[in-house]
């Protein structure tokens, strides 16, 4: 900090010396200027304002030092407190113009630069100056044309009433989706069915053991055209901070909302944390900070925040829906727990419905609480929306091991084994010590491995738990539809079909009508393994001749012969 001599001479001092010492030391704030030390030039500028006040040049000076600083409020006090003294003072008006567009404040300074040209028409610096605020102006209007919808597509519901579009023609559009989202939002009923969408492939239900080629639409979720936009409006933004309204405030929020609104709820918050350290009292600054919190799953820093407004601003409607909103989703999340822990299964399912229609866009909160409820589906044996629900958990938090368990729950049901397996394996790599998560994988593993084989039962049209007398029925049923001897004056690739059908029936008798080979097919072995663990009791299994003797005891069709040469022409090996 310099140490001018500043001290008055004993005796009285005239105002012509006065006016000298402060012309000195305005000089030696401007050798410092040229130096760019210009915290140490202002204090000399300062200096030489407090010996003397009338000259309009001291004012200025200071205000050049203060913008190379970025310090345009107190510029621009500098550039009024000139004009003050001298209202046709040219350079305080260039430096005020440039001061009120580094702060994007383009009113005033188009107002500004009017008044200066209608002194100075002629002047082309000032007509520049002018010029280059209807620039500003142009790219801020096109920022706020490419992201105001977007911004109110995606605001809560409870806060859309309070959103005011920038521009007036299209206010009355957005009332109307205002009404529509309203009612929309009062159907829990409808939401519970609507509010996850799977587009998938038609031939995907036709094989279930696919992985799945389903994309999922998840509520609150932009489009590709909507992240664009917001990327291009973003590089505007950052365009005009980084050229010539380096210094807006204004910008600056109106950055961190683009940050919000492109879900960057990180890189948000950080922003505004940094802009705050020099604006900590700017009421929309930290309404911002406090959505970004609430998105960041800091809710209790987002009250606060709120609480902070409020306190300032006790009539602010928005800040009190915000603060209603901050209050209310953790609140209806633990509602739903303690439903669902006390078996009010519908309670819960409605409980977290509300909790994720609040505010579509908060996917960090809003992932617990599809997972959430996706247990209450599965408790109620819905496996498809638990599963859908699941998708949606692991599509915003990829690494939510009970995401991946329940979807694998639902997969099993939903006889997607490959999928069932392939989450229970991503469930025990995210927690390797739970031994949940284990048993589960062999369970899919088991599961999986008894989806390849054949499956008997539906080869003979039965149910897993029937009994002898109907297995054999059902056997004799089934031998008797595709016995070859009714397909004797069939095509040859016919007849190839109907023996291979018969050979099957056969084969899924002979297991299924012995009580220890029907265990071992229950338990999950493959045909190969029954054999190896029966020993010689299934070493050759049953031939034509075997079938065709057992359906004539049962009163079948076991004496036919219409393949040509009769049953011993078919002999045969099961595997």
């Amino acid at each position: 900090m310099p140490s001018p001599d500043t001290s008055r001479p004993s005796g009285h001092v005239t105002w012509r010396s006065t006016v000298d010492q402060a012309l000195k030391l305005k000089e030696q704030g401007n050798a410092r200027y040229q130096a760019k030390d210009y915290r140490d030039a202002i204090e000399y500028y300062s200096q030489a304002i407090n010996l003397h006040n009338q000259i309009p040049e001291f004012y200025t000076n200071r205000a050049a030092a203060f913008m190379i600083l970025h310090q345009y409020e107190e510029a621009l006090r500098d550039c009024q407190s000139a004009l003050n003294l001298d209202p046709k003072f040219r350079k305080a008006y260039l430096r005020g113009i440039r001061c009120y567009t580094c702060l994007s404040r383009v009113e005033e300074a188009r107002q500004f630069a009017d008044k200066a040209l209608n002194l100075y028409p002629n002047d082309k610096e000032l007509r520049s100056l002018r010029n280059r605020i209807d620039i500003v102006e142009h790219k801020i209007q096109r920022i706020h044309e490419k992201m105001w919808q977007i911004e109110y597509k995606y605001l809560p519901p409870l806060l859309q009433p309070y959103y005011s579009s920038p521009f007036k023609n299209n206010q009355d559009s957005m009332n109307n989706n205002n009404n529509n989202n309203n009612n929309n939002n009062n159907n829990n009923d409808k939401m519970n069915e609507e509010d996850v969408k799977i587009e998938s492939d038609s031939n995907e239900s036709k094989n279930n053991n696919d992985s799945s080629t389903s994309k999922i639409t998840i509520p609150g979720m932009l489009t590709d055209e909507e992240k664009k936009d917001l990327s291009l409006v973003l590089s505007m933004v950052e365009s005009l901070l980084s050229d010539e309204t380096s210094e807006s405030l204004y910008l600056k929020c109106l950055k961190v909302k683009i940050l919000i609104l492109k879900q960057d709820y990180d890189q948000a918050l950080s922003y505004a944390t940094n802009v705050m350290r020099f604006h900590s009292q700017h009421m929309p600054l930290i309404k911002l900070r406090a959505i970004a919190l609430f998105r960041t799953q800091n809710i209790d820093s987002a009250t606060k925040h709120a609480q902070q407004i409020l306190k300032h601003d006790p009539d602010n409607e928005e800040i009190r829906m915000w603060f209603k909103l901050f209050k209310l989703a953790p609140r209806l999340k633990e509602e739903g727990n303690d439903a669902y822990k006390n078996g009010l299964l519908p309670e819960a399912i409605a409980k977290y419905t509300e909790c994720i229609n609040l505010d579509p866009c908060n996917h960090g909160f809003n992932s617990v609480i599809y997972c959430n409820r996706a247990a209450v589906w599965i408790k109620q044996g819905e496996y498809a929306k638990a599963y859908d629900d699941c998708s949606i958990c692991i599509e915003l938090d990829n690494t939510n091991a009970k995401a991946f368990i329940r979807r694998s729950q639902a997969a099993l049901s939903l006889k997607k084994f490959n999928e069932a397996a392939n989450d229970a394996e991503k469930a025990c790599q995210l927690d390797s010590s739970n031994t949940d998560y284990k048993k589960q994988l062999k369970h899919c593993k088991t599961e999986l491995k008894k989806s390849k084989r054949k499956d008997y039962y539906q080869i003979l049209d039965v149910s897993k738990g029937t009994e002898d007398k109907e297995l054999e029925k059902a056997f004799r049923k089934q031998a008797m539809k595709w016995h070859p001897d009714r397909f004797s004056a069939a095509t040859e690739e016919e007849r190839k079909a109907a023996e291979e059908k018969f050979k099957e029936i056969g084969e899924a008798y002979e297991v299924l009508k012995d009580p220890r080979l029907r265990e071992k097919y229950d338990q999950g072995y493959d045909l190969d393994e029954i054999k190896q663990g029966a020993g010689g009791h299934f070493s050759h299994g049953m031939d034509m001749a075997d079938i065709m003797n057992l359906l004539n005891g049962m009163g079948g069709m076991g004496g036919m012969g219409g393949m040509g040469g009769g049953p011993g022409h078919f002999t045969f090996r099961f595997g």
